[in-house]
């Protein structure tokens, strides 16, 4: 994961970059996810990016363009944090 952070990290364009997995669910397969800062960048277009230089299995399922990732004020990226914006996004997708 931290690998793949870096390459994402890397595209042109990128301010920062956090890739995790999304908890297992019953029935569901552990997926990657990644939230990503960027500038002029769509997130269709740091997957065509990313897809130059990773296998197709290591994709992301979720990608998602932020303001800025959810820090603490001691400069920690909690995974409940990060879950917890995950989950809204896809909520909010669901529902348009």
């Amino acid at each position: 994961l931290a690998e793949l952070t870096e390459r994402i990290k890397e595209l042109p364009g990128v301010e920062d970059a956090i890739v995790f997995k999304r908890e297992y669910k019953e029935g569901q397969r552990e997926r990657l996810a990644s939230l990503v800062v960027v500038r002029g960048v769509s997130a269709e277009q740091l997957r065509v990016q990313l897809s130059k230089q990773i296998d197709p299995v290591f994709m992301p399922r979720w990608l998602y363009i932020m303001a800025a990732l959810p820090y603490t004020a001691t400069g920690k990226l909690p995974r409940g944090n990060l879950l917890a914006v995950l989950e809204n996004r896809i909520a909010e997708e669901k529902t348009c």
